[in-house]
């Protein structure tokens, strides 16, 4: 593997419309890794979009990516609460992870509120377009709010919102994968990802786990796969998370909705 079969892979793939806008330390690590399995260039540039497909692709199209700023931007600024929800429901659409969860976004926040309290500081890892459920996330008024993804398309659109909800809010490009971030914060959410970071490199959720620094820590899994089937998801995500965890996260409660299961961790020691 050389650095100059690196660069030309990263090149190819950031002419791709469909993997642009991918975070380009992301498509360095993929690269990198699809060389070091495959001597022919070719071959490891299909290796690098299939991981990359299962690492975004999956997720949010550019055509639905353009669809959702399109929304955005049609909001007008005096718009109300309401409204604004409205339009949000119909942007969470575009994204295949947060689409499943829109029957249940209040009863969730309403069950994390109840095990968490109102936290100050949130940190939201490989978020996708979750920056758009704040309307009903249980913040304070000056709490801090910052999502990382490797989809810089999600992190357009989530800083299009925050700069209309006018909030200590950010989105950046990032992947944990590369530099995990060291915020210190009342509250990490990380919502059916966990699965796909480990998939991408082995032992992820165990190393991104231990360097969260967090109060509470929200973690789900989905219930079943984009295709539908169940396989026992819920008793193999709740072994590999339980797995995944060292002695300073203990799990306060377990949450069961319709699409995914929500595990509530702290590190604060039991009564």
């Amino acid at each position: 593997m050389t650095s100059d079969l690196v660069a030309e892979i990263v090149e190819s793939l950031k002419a791709s419309r469909k993997y642009r806008s991918v975070y380009e330390p992301t498509l360095e690590r993929v690269a990198k890794w699809a060389l070091e399995r495959h001597c022919n260039r070719r071959v490891a540039e299909k290796a690098a979009k299939r991981k990359l497909h299962q690492a975004c692709g999956a997720y949010m199209s550019p055509s639905q990516a353009a669809k959702a700023e399109k929304m955005l931007r049609a909001l007008p600024p005096t718009a109300t609460i309401d409204e604004l929800r409205q339009a949000c429901l119909e942007i969470l659409k575009c994204h295949t992870s947060t689409l499943e969860r829109l029957d249940y976004i209040e009863r969730l926040y309403a069950d994390i509120e109840e095990l968490v309290g109102r936290p100050r500081s949130v940190l939201d890892l490989a978020a996708g377009l979750n920056a758009f459920t704040i309307p009903w996330a249980p913040l304070l008024a000056n709490a801090t709010y910052k999502c990382i993804d490797i989809d810089c398309r999600s992190m357009v659109l989530s800083n299009l919102l925050l700069e209309r909800l006018g909030r200590n809010c950010s989105a950046i490009c990032g992947d944990v994968l590369v530099a995990m971030p060291t915020d210190r914060v009342d509250l990490v959410i990380i919502l059916k990802s966990l699965p796909c970071l480990e998939r991408q490199e082995s032992g992820a959720a165990r190393r991104i786990l231990k360097e969260i620094r967090a109060r509470y820590c929200v973690v789900s899994f989905p219930a079943f796969s984009l295709g539908g089937r169940d396989r026992g998801m819920t008793a193999n995500y709740e072994e590999f998370l339980r797995d995944s965890i060292d002695c300073s996260w203990r799990i306060i409660a377990d949450l069961s909705y319709s699409t995914e299961t929500v595990y509530v961790l702290t590190s604060e020691p039991g009564a």
